[in-house]
Order: structure tokens, then sequence, then C-alpha cells
């Protein structure tokens, strides 16, 4: 009997990256379904845009496509706590709305979970990687990396990939606790550590997209915040 994958995508206001990428979705859907079970959960929590609407279009179109929604903001570690009830496959990829790497990768994820690890990564920083970032997007993660190491002495290059795989029993039992936003991606990690899981990083072909909701700018100061307050919640445990 073949094994079952989510691809699970975590939505706000994301109307125009899921219009934008919806063939591509749908060739990662067709690309896993050659070797394993699988389907496209679409988790979308309080957008202000025709997110939903959209989302309920292709559910009629494709039964391959599910959804699970929340009326209010979850913020990206609550959506993906809220978006993992409705999985019941062996493995999920959980991705961002923009599918920033080929098909060809997320069956690598896959095959890697199948070779005994438990978490596997995209690593955008991987010297194997075909990558265009910003400058100022690779200075930024270039502190956020130090400072991670600093605060939590995780050894991983891109904590913050966007694309991580896992299989679903391993993810349920390290969900976050404490971060609700982008620190979240650390939290999973931190406890997966401590669970002494074998996490996997891989290099992708990775595209950088240019409807990214993520800004150095802003959201800098309130992930450094993030981190800070995770650490220390996480030493009271």
């Amino acid at each position: 009997m073949k094994r079952s994958v989510t691809l699970l995508i975590l939505c706000y206001n994301e109307e125009e990256n899921l219009s934008n990428n919806k063939i591509k979705i749908l060739s990662v859907l067709d690309k896993l379904n050659e070797e394993w079970k699988a389907i496209v959960l679409i988790e979308e929590d309080g957008s202000s845009d025709g997110t939903r609407d959209l989302i309920n279009t292709w559910t009629k179109e494709d039964k391959r496509i599910r959804t699970r929604f929340a009326d209010t903001r979850l913020g990206k570690g609550g959506g993906l706590v809220y978006g993992l009830g409705g999985v019941e496959s062996d493995y999920v990829i959980m991705c961002d709305a923009d599918i920033p790497i080929e098909p060809e990768d997320f069956r690598k994820m896959v095959k890697t979970l199948e070779s005994g690890s438990d978490i596997v990564i995209a690593n955008r920083k991987d010297p194997l990687t075909d990558a265009n970032i910003p400058i100022s997007r690779k200075t930024a993660s270039w502190a956020f990396h130090i400072l991670v190491y600093s605060l939590f002495q995780i050894p991983f290059r891109d904590t913050q990939s966007g694309i991580k795989a896992f299989k679903t029993d391993k993810l349920k039992s390290i969900l976050p606790r404490i971060a609700k936003r982008y620190t979240m991606d650390v939290e999973i990690l931190q406890r997966g550590i401590w669970r002494e899981m074998k996490i996997t990083e891989i290099p992708v072909h990775y595209i950088h997209g240019e409807n990214e909701c993520f800004n150095v700018a802003t959201d800098s100061p309130s992930m450094l915040f993030e981190l800070i307050n995770l650490r220390w919640n996480l030493r009271r445990e």
C-alpha cells in the first residue's frame, strides 16, 4: 500500500500568490502522486482578501485539494497547529504559498524521510542550492542565524526555511506551544533536538518570491523580541 503525503500550505491574504502558483501546486501534487498518495491541504485563517473564495473554487475543481478554515488570525504557529488537525497522512510537507522550490525537490524531501530522517529542511543556504536571494534578505538571514545559534545552539543553517517535511507523528509531538509567528520554526527544531530526532538539510532549487510577506525592516525587531521570549520560556520548561 502506498504511503501518504499532505502538502500543507498555510495562508493569510495569499490570494495573489495562490493564483500565480496554481499550476506549480498541481505539478507538485502530480509529482508526489507518482510514488505516494498525495493531497494538498490549505489552511486559511482570517484573510481579508479573496483567499478563501479562491480556495473554495479550487476544492470544487479538484478533490485532491482540501481546506481547513479558521475565522480569526492564528499566526504561522497557530495556523500550523490548526492545519495539522486535518492531516492524517504518513508525511506532511509544510510549504509557503509561493511554492519556491521545484516539484522534484519535494520528492527528494519525502525520499529523505523514507531514508530515516524525521525532519527535512529545504536549505536555501547550502552551497549546492540554486538561489537568487536579495542581499538585504541574505544579511538579515545571516544575522538571525548567528542569534539563533547564540541563544539555542541549533546547528542548522536555515531554520527559517518555509519548506520543511516531517513524519506526521513526529511533528505532532513537537508542535509550537509558545511561538505563534515566525519563530515557531525555531521552537519546533529545538523540541525536535530535545527528542533526539534526525533532522536533515538538503539543497534545493530555490526561487525567491517577489510577493514574499516578510519585510526585513519592519519584521526583524519583532522577530528579535520573539526569539528572546522563546528562549526565556523554553528555559522554564
